[in-house]
């Protein structure tokens, strides 16, 4: 069938050559020297070194497949799923746009991709484009450690291989040759028509394009070939065709392997093969039903290593998983209802519930999950009701399902079916551990041997200690280590934390100084607010930080910075360490009784640099207020205050603070105003949120150095600082100052703010009349309930990128608005006295959100809407607006399109929604979520609604229509349709095999149909099952 490259094509080459002869002897002259030009025109697949010995991959899998069979049905499920289960996919239909030539950017994804998944269908070989992808995959499995996963859908592996009359494999090749060769005759025909035609190009295009172009189809022809003798999955021979299940499988064939061969080669991860074959064993006991487990060790043993490692191998196994991290320390400082709302919402993969208490929370995880096959891990847990909440028992989960809990506290795990001790490491592994962060390789170097066998004996197998001792140890010479063991040997082996102290030997002044404040007061705290308080002191805490992680001291984890319990222990017994009975010597306090014995002796201390007040022991500043004085270098001050409704103690007022004061973090600050004698030069940060301030002094004061100002919840304070004298101000934060009326109009001049936020000042009436904020860019003063008029712009304030202006009492906006040239989100929702939108509106040209809804005054949109060209969401349910400017079929990036009315809306205007004329003729190509529910849509308008080809979620209950057009059909992307409450429906049409989710309970007399294989398919009035 396919003719191999070298077959038949001499003779037509030979035929042109001929003919070029002729026509050159003809035309002698006419062409300007003889000078041949060689080109070479080769397809390079750029392939890493062979011996390079780890491979990064930027993803875990590739998909490669003609779009025409398979992209709307078989490959959106697969990639789906892959997504759901946490597989990052290349999915080269969606990030790329196809041309002529395969790109550089999709020979890159390729050579970036652990697994090539191959989708052979009936007209894949019909498209070169997805024979070059094969091409280049193949390549990449024979010079590289990837791996080519054919699946053949509607397709036999004989096909592929292209035996027999009727390959429809063999056929696209022989098409491809037929078509080079066609093209080749028609530049020679066309030289013959034209002696004006370059013979040297067609020379060049015989010696380089058609020959070129046969030996490329060999290549596709090998790449077949070898990839149809790959095990893979035929569709049609798995489970009698159930494509469900054929996903199913090419998950367990490919990524269950591929988590483990990843966590496998990781360095910190030595030795957790035996650690997970143990773990492992525990789950055959109980396959069938649900198993408990539970890891428990001392701290930095490796629990949480073993339980994630294990996590990330199986989870793609259950319907839903969910690793909850540092539940001791989530729990304090969240609460059980937080981490409850989070378990559901990551399993379910649904917005927070918002849960009441932790019964509600404990009923909600059994009622939602006790039909689930899921994976839970409940990791660092530390007290009973933990369990007891979040765990339950064994019927709060489904068949299958596995929960595994991490703990130091072995009695916590009494209910549990298998436990699980993590051992120490082996010593080889100890030392294979220790030589990762101290060598960069498996084993020490010769001279570092013995050396390291003592560190390795003195870590005892404990993976944290050979971690940071190894990171210390890094890069140092045989004296360094001696010395090292040497104070290892004085100190014994006592506590742990006394070994992990030596890794400070290698930190400068500032990086030291910047641990122990993170160690004693910051764990756990955003790292950009860290940073932020840090630098204030005069550190360059970024550098600090990155070196300290470095260090295996901190990580970051969700934006936090966090730490190992043993370093944090071991940086404030640091921080404790020089004549621990005389805490008036430590450089920082947070022990209540340290705080205590300070504050009481009456007793000058140069020596502490910050304090952190934990709650309930404020009292003691109050009996000793004077102790202040006594502290001339304390730069750092956090009081976690508690409301108090009964003072039996009376507090003496402070009657100063130190000037040297860099950050003044107080809540529940029970004084109208700062001390008197306070002069706040050098602070940089003042947190008092909760305070009871009525103004921040009753004399004026300059703030030079100020930058951050957070007052929120002061329910008494009723006026401001004169800004004026704040120049350096970036942050303001006031929201839920209810008593505050007015704003200093120095406000509006302030050139280095960034953040604004006077959210749910309820008694705010009025602003500046206008703002000069070139550095503003975010502006909120939503829930200002009584703020009708907004500033006007003057000026350059392009920067800012969200006005947020919800639940106003404001009726327009000031046409100076349009100056605000880089909004991105402007939200007006629920300003019910809003009457118009300035035409200006549409000189914001980059606003991608809009919202108006529940503006119950505002009657139209500006006729130019249309020229907000980056608009892609648009919300104005429950307004007055019943018909749309025509300019809205001009958004052509509009994905969300909000139009809703409420049952009240709708009662009281009893209108119907006016669609621009030829709707029906426009391509909203970008939408994705139309909702027009109670807009009393008749027959006649739903067929204009059907046009949008990217929908997903169309909610159109509520409407008076009596049946849908059959066109609905072709909203091939549709997964969610509500026609609840449409009690005029007679009929509805056969849906696209897309729906997941049908929400039709007065149709079919039940709330909805939430699977696609389920959804009723429904034609005259008759239910089908799809």
């Amino acid at each position: 069938m396919c003719k191999e490259a070298g077959e038949d094509v001499n003779h037509l080459l030979l035929h042109c050559r001929l003919t070029i002869k002729e026509k050159e002897e003809k035309t002698q002259g006419m062409e300007c020297g003889s000078t041949r030009v060689k080109i070479t025109r080769t397809l390079t697949f750029p392939v890493a070194p062979e011996n390079e010995s780890i491979q990064k991959w930027k993803y875990d899998a590739f998909l490669s497949f003609r779009g025409d069979d398979t992209r709307n049905n078989f490959v959106a499920h697969l990639y789906k799923r892959l997504e759901d289960i946490g597989i990052k996919v290349f999915n080269d239909d969606v990030k790329l746009k196809r041309g002529k030539f395969i790109s550089t950017e999709l020979l890159k994804a390729i050579e970036e991709s652990r697994t090539a998944i191959i989708i052979f269908s009936e007209d894949y070989a019909s498209s070169t484009w997805c024979l070059e992808e094969l091409t280049m995959i193949m390549e990449c499995v024979d010079k590289k450690e990837q791996k080519a996963y054919p699946v053949f859908y509607n397709v036999e592996p004989s096909d592929i291989r292209m035996k027999g009359m009727n390959s429809s494999f063999a056929r696209a090749l022989d098409k491809h040759v037929e078509d080079f060769k066609s093209n080749f005759e028609k530049l020679v025909t066309k030289h013959e028509e034209d002696p004006q035609y370059s013979l040297q190009k067609v020379l060049a295009i015989d010696k380089t394009g058609l020959k070129d172009n046969l030996e490329k189809v060999q290549r596709w022809k090998h790449a077949l070939h070898k990839a149809a003798g790959i095990a893979g999955l035929d569709v049609r021979k798995t489970a009698n065709g159930n494509e469900a299940e054929s996903i199913d499988k090419i998950i367990n064939d490919n990524f269950q392997i591929m988590h483990h061969s990843v966590s496998a080669t990781e360095k910190c991860l030595v030795g957790i093969e035996s650690r997970m074959g143990e773990v492992e064993s525990l789950f055959k006991v109980r396959s069938g039903d649900v198993c408990f487990v539970g890891i428990w060790g001392i701290g930095g043993i490796g629990k949480t290593t073993v339980a994630r490692t294990f996590f990330d191998k199986i989870s793609c196994q259950f319907q839903g998983s969910c690793f909850l991290a540092n539940v001791r320390e989530e729990s304090k400082k969240h609460g059980l209802t937080y981490l409850q709302d989070t378990l559901l919402s990551r399993i379910l993969n649904e917005k927070r519930m918002n849960i009441a208490s932790f019964y509600e929370g404990a009923d909600m995880i059994k009622r939602r999950l006790c039909h689930w096959k899921v994976l839970i891990v409940f990791d660092d847990v530390d007290d009973e009701h933990q369990l007891e909440y979040l765990v339950g028992n064994h019927d709060w989960f489904g068949e299958g399902s596995i929960i595994i809990t991490t703990t130091r506290n072995q009695d916590l795990l009494r209910s549990h079916d298998q436990l699980y001790s993590v051992p120490e490491l082996a010593k080889d592994k100890a030392i294979e551990v220790f030589s990762w962060h101290a060598f960069q390789k498996q084993t020490p170097d010769k001279e570092f041997l013995e050396l390291s066998k003592s560190v390795v004996d003195y870590a005892k197998g404990l993976p944290l200690a050979l971690k940071v001792l190894g990171s210390f140890l890094y890069k140092r010479g045989v004296t360094e280590w001696r010395s090292a063991i040497d104070r290892l040997r004085d100190t014994g082996y006592e506590k742990i934390v006394k070994q992990l102290s030596l890794s400070l030997d290698g930190l400068n002044h500032e990086e030291k100084n910047v641990f122990l404040d993170i160690a004693c007061f910051f764990r756990g705290r955003k790292k950009d607010d860290v940073i932020t308080i840090l630098n204030s002191f005069g550190f360059r805490s970024e550098i600090g930080i990155d070196v300290l992680i470095q260090k295996s001291l901190l990580y970051i984890s969700e934006g936090n910075v966090e730490m190992h319990d043993l370093i944090e222990q071991m940086g404030q017994q640091v921080a404790r360490n020089v004549d621990h009975d005389k805490p008036w010597k430590h450089s920082r306090l947070w022990h209540e009784q340290d705080i205590k014995t300070v504050f009481s002796a009456d007793q000058r201390t140069e020596s502490i640099k910050g304090i952190m007040v934990p709650i309930g022991s404020d009292q003691h500043i109050c009996k000793w207020s004077k102790a202040f004085r006594n502290m001339p270098c304390l730069r750092l001050l956090i009081v976690k205050g508690e409301e108090v409704w009964h003072h039996d103690l009376i507090c003496d007022p402070i009657e100063c603070l130190p000037s040297n004061l860099k950050w003044l973090d107080w809540s529940y600050y029970s004084f109208e105003s700062l001390p008197a004698y306070y002069e706040p030069g050098n602070l940089v940060g003042l947190h008092m949120t909760f305070s009871s301030l009525v103004e921040v002094f009753k004399e004026p004061k300059a703030f030079d150095k100020l930058t951050v100002l957070n007052l929120s919840f002061s329910r008494n304070l009723i006026r401001t600082p004169n800004f004026s004298e704040i120049p350096n101000l970036q942050r303001i934060i006031l929201k839920s100052c209810v008593s505050l009326v007015e704003i200093h109009p120095s406000i509006g001049h302030l050139r280095k703010v960034i953040f604004l936020n006077m959210e749910n000042c309820k008694n705010l009436k009025s602003l500046p009349s206008s703002i000069q904020m070139e550095s503003l860019e975010i502006f909120n003063l939503s829930g200002c309930e009584k703020l009708e008029k907004f500033p006007e712009i003057q000026g350059n304030m392009e920067l800012l990128s969200e006005l947020l202006l919800a639940h106003t009492a404001i009726w327009e906006l000031p046409s100076s608005v349009g100056l605000l040239s880089g909004i991105i989100l402007l939200d007006l929702h629920s300003c019910k006295s809003l009457v118009r939108l300035p035409a200006s509106v549409s000189e914001m040209r980059k606003l991608k959100i809009l919202s108006v809804k529940g503006c119950s005054r505002l009657a139209n949109f500006p006729e130019n809407l249309g020229d907000l060209t980056q608009l892609e969401e648009l919300y104005a349910g429950n307004t007055a607006i019943w018909q749309l400017p025509d300019s809205l079929l001009n958004l052509s990036k509009l994905k969300v399109l909000s139009l809703r009315r409420s049952r009240k809306v709708k009662r009281q205007t009893g209108g119907s929604l006016m669609l621009p004329p030829f709707w029906e003729s426009h391509d909203l190509r970008e939408l994705k979520s139309l909702d027009l529910s109670g807009c009393n849509l008749s027959d006649n308008q739903t067929g204009a609604l059907m046009n949008f080809p990217s929908l997903l979620e169309l909610n159109l209950s509520r409407n008076k229509f009596i049946s849908l057009p059959d066109v609905i059909s072709r909203l091939s992307q549709l997964r969610y349709l509500n026609i609840t409450q449409c009690q005029e429906l007679k009929k509805l049409p056969k849906l696209p095999p897309s729906v997941e989710e049908l929400y039709a309970e007065d149709f079919f007399g039940q709330a909805k149909y939430c699977n696609a294989t389920k959804v009723p398919s429904v034609e005259f009035g008759v239910i089908h099952q799809l």
